[in-house]
């Protein structure tokens, strides 16, 4: 025990270190000008039909009558690509009406009004439950995939929407969702973001989900506020809630019946963020930071058929803070590596009632403690990037190892510092402007207790 507590304690001061050193200097984008400058007395646009002017200015962050660097401009481009309705991103500079001036031409590359998506994942998904011990529970001390599939074949996630802009600073958009589980039918989303509040390159978005039955909704409420260059401020609220009847014959553990079930979750996070990638899809340069607070509550109540004076619930509060970072090095045109940690400290107060005909377990309450370091190394190949036509598609393979290391939430105050999670995922991209198509391998293995 004692020699992996000090591999936790290595790894977790190298991420730390490895943050704070990558975090310092880039707090200012001046500091790290170097050659050429450039005084800008104008900024034009080509190519926007469905963005406005004003949007794309104010992500960029740049304005006319100020003197900027080649790297400045280049990390401007970086945040228009980042908008959702913008796929390429390219500049020029003419000169000016006076010589040492110039005029910056940015030449901006659209998605379509209409856009969908498409994710196929096939893989096997490894999930040893925490009750493996309990010898009271039938089937206990093997592999169980409790509450879901171990085998996933199937179209994870698909939709198709359109956009539309409101005014010079806001973008409507609506959707539909399909997932294949028979009981999670098509979804319907609509959401708008606000750009540019108050002149200051802020930003505001929501968005409010239902499926066709009505069982399930949720909602996102998300600002940012930039704070200068690749840095930013960001608040996220993120909830949800279901309600589902299900009907079942297991005479041998249970009696022939049925059950409800209503969970709700609610996340509250404030972050900072520091994102310098060359594309929010395909990077292949850059890195993306970000130090977090979080707070998290869950509650799941089943009611039975049979019994339906006694309950199974299952609740917990969480407040934890985050540091991560990935970093994207590129080879060569085609190729490059990406690696990253994830750092996690929390505190949780959870509440368990397990039954299961009979009593096994009593009430459960207790506080736990989580610390956790997740490291993923990945390559990234790009097969097929066009470079005459924007109208072609861009097709990427990424593959990527990722594990978690640290103590287990569920084994609070038995300290229990091991790897709990380990990923193998590989996955091929297609991107054009009408969307995103992915098709992933993936194999996992985890044994549920870091959450």
């Amino acid at each position: 025990m004692r020699h992996l507590h000090h591999r936790l304690i290595a790894v977790t001061g190298a991420a730390v270190v490895a943050l704070l050193v990558a975090f310092a200097p880039t707090v200012s984008s001046g500091a790290q000008v170097e050659g050429a400058s450039f005084f800008i007395e104008e900024i034009q646009f080509e190519g926007l039909r469905l963005v406005s002017e004003r949007i794309v200015l104010a992500e960029s962050l740049l304005e006319a009558g100020t003197t900027y660097s080649e790297i400045e401009l280049q990390h401007a481009v970086r945040r228009i690509r980042r908008l959702p309705s913008v796929l390429t991103v390219d500049f020029r500079l003419d000169r000016g009406t006076e010589r040492g001036r110039y005029r910056l031409i940015i030449s901006v590359g659209e998605t379509r009004r209409f856009f969908f998506g498409l994710d196929l994942v096939s893989g096997y998904i490894e999930s040893i439950d925490y009750l493996r011990h309990s010898p009271e529970v039938p089937g206990a001390g093997g592999v169980l995939c409790i509450g879901r599939d171990c085998f996933e074949d199937r179209v994870k996630f698909g939709g198709a929407g359109i956009r539309q802009p409101i005014g010079s600073t806001g973008v409507l958009w609506a959707a539909a969702q399909l997932r294949i589980v028979p009981e999670k039918p098509i979804a319907f989303e609509l959401g708008y973001t606000q750009y540019d509040l108050w002149g200051s390159g802020a930003f505001a978005s929501g968005r409010v989900a239902v499926n066709s039955n009505g069982n399930l909704w949720w909602y996102t409420l998300e600002a940012g506020i930039p704070v200068g260059g690749d840095h930013s401020l960001r608040l996220l609220v993120d909830g949800f809630e279901e309600k589902e009847r299900y009907s079942y014959h297991e005479s041998s553990v249970y009696p022939d019946g049925s059950w409800a079930r209503q969970e709700h979750r609610l996340d509250l996070g404030l972050e900072w963020r520091v994102d310098s990638r060359d594309d929010p899809l395909f990077p292949t340069a850059g890195r993306l930071l970000s130090a977090s607070l979080r707070y998290q509550e869950r509650e799941n109540e089943r009611h039975y058929s049979w019994d339906p004076t006694r309950p199974d619930a299952t609740g917990s509060e969480s407040v934890f803070a985050r540091l991560s970072g990935t970093w994207f090095r590129p080879l060569n045109r085609r190729n490059s590596l990406s690696w990253g940690a994830e750092l996690r400290v929390g505190n949780s107060d959870v509440r368990d009632d397990y039954w299961n005909g009979t009593e096994l377990l009593g009430p459960l309450d207790f506080k736990a403690n989580t610390r956790s370091v997740r490291l993923h190394l990945g390559y990234l190949k790009t097969l097929w990037r066009p470079t005459a036509s924007r109208n072609l598609s861009d097709l990427r393979w990424e593959t990527t190892l990722s594990g978690r290391y640290g103590q287990a939430r569920l084994n609070a105050g038995m300290p229990d510092f091991d790897w709990h999670e380990a990923g193998l995922a590989s996955s091929l991209v297609l991107r054009n402007r009408w969307g995103v198509f992915r098709f992933s391998l993936l194999y996992r293995a985890s044994d549920g207790d870091l959450r």
